[in-house]
């Protein structure tokens, strides 16, 4: 009888399954890197990456599969007549009780009891649906202590916020993994993978942007805005000439741009400068004008 251990993968004996119901296994589990193919659209090297990843493992102890292909594998065995045992060996650690206040609407009522009646797997559904009530509510029937995983940092915000008001927590009792940070809670932790580099241009994660791929889509902007030819450095000029003629002093246009020295910034915008002396000496005129009708 084939045994499927069970804890963060599941791992099982692949001497004990048939050759092509393996090969079957493996090939669902081969999928397109797509860093790879991503590298190859758009003429960037491909060196170091896989053209496919597989989501399996070989090791001594036989061969590890991720979680989530549980139920496919199940459906196999089945139908090729093959008899199994589960080894359960999932952690369980002391309840939490998370004393939610979410009265969910009827259509997300189903989508609960399935994730807490499987434990595993996702939600999949359309923007304002309530992705994140759903997922909170079957985390609190469930009952154990929780990592939660955001793909931005707004989101992350998004889901310590809503905890909070779903759950009635303290905030000291949700911790938080994210910027390089771990502050770890009682309750529950989200782990948010954007980290601030303070950069201007940054993918999801925080990391910088191919300085090709930012020049592609930037193109693409300037071509439908009818600016084609324009740099990226103009766009630092510009900002310094509206910020000059709309009264900006000069040291802290200078500062912004990061010069060395302020004669810097007052020599590459001379010809804004003068422009501000004619219209200063303008308003002085004016005021003098005014003081001596009275």
């Amino acid at each position: 009888m084939l045994t499927l251990q069970v804890n963060n993968v599941i791992t099982l004996d692949p001497e004990k399954l048939p050759g092509f119901l393996l090969q079957k296994i493996k090939k669902d589990l081969t999928l397109p890197n797509p860093d790879y193919q991503q590298a190859v659209k758009y003429g960037f090297s491909t060196y170091g990456k896989d053209p496919v990843l597989k989501l399996f493992q070989v090791k001594d102890s036989g061969i590890s599969l991720p979680r989530g292909y549980g139920p496919n594998l199940l459906k196999l065995l089945r139908m090729h007549g093959i008899r199994y045992r589960m080894d359960d060996q999932r952690l369980t650690l002391p309840p939490v009780n998370f004393n939610s206040r979410i009265k969910l609407r009827k259509y997300q009522e189903p989508a609960v009891e399935r994730l807490v009646r499987q434990r595993q797997g996702g939600v999949s559904a359309p923007c304002g649906s309530g992705k994140t009530m759903i997922l909170l509510e079957a985390m609190n029937r469930i009952g154990q202590p929780a990592l939660w995983i955001c793909h931005t940092y707004e989101l992350f915000i998004q889901t310590r916020d809503r905890a909070v008001e779903a759950f009635g927590m303290d905030p000291d009792e949700i911790g938080s993994i994210a910027n390089c940070k771990v502050t770890l809670g009682s309750r529950l932790n989200p782990e948010g993978l954007y980290h601030d580099h303070n950069l201007v241009f940054a993918t999801d994660e925080g990391k910088p942007i191919n300085p090709r791929t930012f020049t592609k889509h930037f193109s693409n902007i300037l071509e439908k805005a009818g600016l084609s030819g324009t740099r990226l450095h103009d766009l630092r000029h510009l900002h310094a000439t509206i910020a000059l003629e709309n009264g900006a002093d000069l040291k802290t246009v200078s500062a912004n741009l990061g010069h060395s020295n302020i004669s810097i910034t007052g020599d590459t915008y001379a010809h804004v400068t003068e422009k501000m002396k004619d219209s200063i000496a303008e308003k002085v005129g004016g005021a003098l004008a005014a003081c001596i009708k009275k």
